[in-house]
């Protein structure tokens, strides 16, 4: 029975040690060396020398911060206000370009960072300027940290659905545009629109569709051209129109069948044959189109 016993004790010891190493085998398992960050940092990983990490800050925001282990030695890495830090050193911010020093501030330019995930987590990737085409980067943002005022489309070359943004975003499914992004570029103002002429004041040509007649039901802002409405979940369901600029209007799919140029605010699409519940694809129209 004593034998019993002293067994059972040994096997709890055990299973205890297993429990309470879990969570740093697991950080180990991708490379990333304790430290008192754990506590407060999560998805820890390390990538040619640097140790990577998602850290709170004092505000309770979380922040991608990068710090160069060979820096650190054997002192111990912890989070400074979402930062990583060791004995005399600190590491970076990798969510938006810092404004100098590593400091942590939030200046510097125009820029936008996406990120893999939802809620500024995963891979990153920053852009400064205008980009075509999200080598790299293509169909995977799934959030964004925003310095500026952007447009991003689904589509290479700004084309497709592209939707401005001006504010952080935790989650691009709210636009409809989770892991569909492939180019971006800073947004303009007022002045004539996008390049080539055939905008209209106050910037790009856009268009507010709506379920039901009235501007009421559900709704949605589209920019550039939609060959096929289904996509959105649209087809066949539009009964009125904010319209900015002049655009297409067309029952089949690649602007095909009976189209029609709207170039006004449309509260009932029943006052055009053929055309309430039956749209299918849309464009805006510049120049001598």
């Amino acid at each position: 029975m004593k034998l019993t016993l002293t067994m059972t004790i040994a096997a709890l010891a055990a299973l205890s040690a297993g429990l309470a190493a879990a969570p740093v085998a697991d950080a180990q398992s991708r490379g990333a060396p304790r430290g008192s960050y754990q506590a407060s940092c999560s998805g820890a990983y390390v990538n040619q020398g640097r140790l990577y990490a998602d850290c709170r800050d004092t505000r309770g925001r979380v922040r991608e911060t990068s710090i160069e282990l060979a820096r650190c030695s054997s002192s111990d890495i912890g989070n400074d206000d979402g930062l990583l830090v060791c004995h005399g050193h600190r590491g970076s911010f990798e969510d938006r370009p810092d404004s100098g020093g590593g400091d942590g501030s939030w200046g510097g330019g125009p820029s936008v960072t996406f990120f893999a995930d939802s809620d500024f987590r995963g891979q990153s990737f920053v852009v400064t300027g205008e980009t075509a085409f999200l080598a790299g980067f293509n169909d995977r943002a799934s959030s964004a940290r925003v310095n500026g005022s952007w447009e991003v489309c689904e589509d290479t070359r700004f084309g497709g659905r592209c939707e401005r943004i001006d504010r952080d975003v935790r989650n691009f499914s709210e636009f409809g545009l989770n892991d569909r992004i492939s180019s971006v570029r800073q947004a303009r103002g007022g002045g004539g629109g996008w390049g080539g002429g055939g905008g209209v004041p106050g910037g790009r040509n856009t268009i507010t569709v709506f379920r039901d007649a009235n501007y009421t039901g559900g709704s949605e802002t589209l920019r550039g051209e939609i060959p096929n409405l289904s996509r959105l979940g649209l087809n066949d369901a539009i009964s009125s129109m904010r319209v900015n600029g002049r655009w297409e209007a067309c029952t089949d799919a690649n602007f095909s069948g009976q189209c029609e140029v709207f170039d006004g605010d449309v509260r009932n699409l029943s006052s055009y044959p053929g055309f309430n519940d039956r749209i299918s694809s849309l464009r805006p129209l510049r120049g001598r189109w």
